[in-house]
């Protein structure tokens, strides 16, 4: 039987391997999360072990029938992480985050996400430009400073499915995953646009007036673009819902909100701008003005099928990238160790070099009890881990330069270093730096059924860390709005920043609840 020939038998052993994947999974899982001598290893890395594991038990399948069950190339793993996995992780980010921190955060993460990762992107792709001018290594053309800048946007790119897992696995301090969580999500955005744009401009001069001109005025394009339309997206689903009076089926009104959200991203993805951006903003608008139109059980439904497919797609993710890597290029000679080489590290430079500066800035105009402390900036730094996006940036960069493998390979190995290496240090660093993390059961940053969204997301007279109400028996211990490094002072509290102002006033102006037209 050829490959060809798939027959409704071998459609049941591929199920079943993914099945054994996903059940081997979750005892990891769980077993990491019991066992002090398991803890080193993180639940993605994990994921991309059992990848590697199916993808050999794949092979040996293959010379036993001379049938590859699982096949995986480049291109479908591209499509397949864009249009499937993707959205339904950003959009559960979105959705059950807890949106007081990262609301009164927004200047640090816009910061971070638009001016940091111009800085990372600026850093890595002139320090190889610099090194292939040299001659020090080999693997881009050195007269083409925008090949440079397309491998600095690609590895710019922090990977959000990575990061969430990871800081969601540790439950850190608000403070720091907000600000991280938030600018991984934007990063991502923002560097898939700029390397949209100077895709478009290959074998073009960089340094051209024009050329510069059109790179800026795209990247605009497609950044409001996508605001646009995750907003205009949200904003019609709630004002439908409310109008229709009938969705009292919570099947019909989950199916409403899943179809609006994957609108959302594949609307943006038609008009070649950022699906992320987009869905990520529907998620943020659907959790606040979509929540009082649904009923009771649609909300138990709609928060625990968003975080349970999220969960479903990062662990997709993760084992397609472990049977991507038995297809690595074993052709030495298309390695470039040198590039390699200098890759991992300029990727470690370019993410220390837009941390802390920007910190330093950025402290200069936050509060006194709302600094951005070192060792936050120092987890930010180790934070910064590389994954699919990048890897998906780097195999259409690929194409675009006649098959370059470099780009792949290097990025493959950064990607590998970061979340098998780096992202285990992870929790011994957080305990090294005494950076809170929430109790066990106790969830710090995202949202559960007992939080009630209006209060939790938006009391702003509570505002972060100081509690001017008084608080309760044992709240002192996991009040997760505190300043982790400062002590606890009744009866002062942060000022809020001018976006949390703004959103407070349309909020009052446009309360989440008016979008209810049956439950109060």
């Amino acid at each position: 039987m050829t490959e060809a020939g798939f027959s409704e038998i071998d459609w049941a052993v591929v199920l079943l391997l993914l099945l054994f994947a996903m059940s081997l999974k979750l005892l990891i899982d769980i077993t990491i999360r019991e066992s002090r001598y398991l803890r080193w290893l993180t639940e993605s890395g994990a994921t991309i072990l059992i990848g590697v594991f199916l993808g050999i038990v794949n092979l040996g399948l293959k010379r036993l029938t001379g049938i590859t069950f699982i096949k995986i190339s480049p291109d479908e793993f591209s499509k397949a992480f864009s249009l499937a996995l993707l959205p339904p992780i950003i959009f559960a980010a979105g959705f059950t985050m807890k949106k007081r921190e990262f609301v009164n955060n927004i200047g640090a993460i816009l910061v971070f996400a638009v001016f940091g990762t111009i800085l990372s992107m600026l850093v890595i792709a002139l320090g190889i430009w610099f090194l292939l001018r040299q001659g020090v290594i080999t693997g881009l053309d050195p007269d083409s400073p925008v090949q440079c800048m397309l491998f600095g946007c690609l590895l710019s790119a922090t990977d959000t499915v990575a990061t969430i897992a990871v800081f969601q696995e540790l439950n850190v301090d608000p403070l720091a995953y907000n600000i991280v969580f938030g600018e991984s999500v934007l990063n991502d955005a923002i560097a898939i646009v700029l390397f949209k744009t100077g895709i478009n401009f290959i074998g073009e001069s960089l340094f051209a007036v024009s050329t510069v001109v059109d790179m800026t005025s795209h990247f605009l394009v497609n950044s409001f673009g996508s605001v646009g339309i995750g907003l205009s997206v949200s904003i019609i689903s709630a004002m439908t819902m409310k109008q229709i009076k009938h969705f009292t089926q919570p099947q019909y009104e989950v199916l409403w909100m899943v179809i609006f959200a994957f609108a959302s991203y594949l609307l943006a993805e038609v008009a070649n701008v950022s699906g992320i951006l987009s869905v990520f903003l529907t998620g943020v608008m659907m959790s606040h003005y979509h929540w009082y139109t649904l009923s009771p059980d649609a909300q138990i439904v709609m928060l625990h099928l968003a975080s349970s497919f999220a969960f479903l797609c990062e662990s997709l993710v993760s084992l397609s990238m472990g049977i991507f890597l038995l297809r690595v290029d074993t052709n030495l000679s298309h390695w470039h160790f040198d590039f390699v080489i200098a890759s991992v590290l300029l990727c470690f430079a370019s993410r220390a070099t837009s941390v802390f500066p920007l910190s330093a800035l950025l402290n200069h105009f936050r509060g006194r009890h709302n600094k951005i402390q070192f060792k936050h900036q120092v987890l930010m730094v180790i934070a910064g881990l590389r994954g699919a996006v990048a890897l998906i940036l780097a195999l259409q960069a690929s194409a675009a330069l006649k098959g370059n493998p470099a780009i792949v390979n290097a990025t493959l190995v950064t990607v590998l270093v970061t979340i098998l290496v780096v992202a285990p240090l992870t929790r011994p660093v957080i305990v090294w730096l005494n950076i809170k993390t929430g109790r066990p059961g106790e969830s710090l940053n995202v949202r559960t059924m007992q939080d009630d969204l209006e209060e939790d997301d938006f009391d702003f007279d509570a505002l972060d860390g100081d509690d001017i109400r008084g608080s309760h028996s044992g709240d002192q211990d996991h009040d997760h709005e505190s300043d982790p490094g400062q002590p606890r002072r009744k009866g002062v509290r942060r000022r809020p920043s001018r976006f949390h102002v703004l959103w407070r006033t349309v909020d009052a102006q446009y309360p989440p609840r008016r979008f209810s037209c049956i439950y109060s």
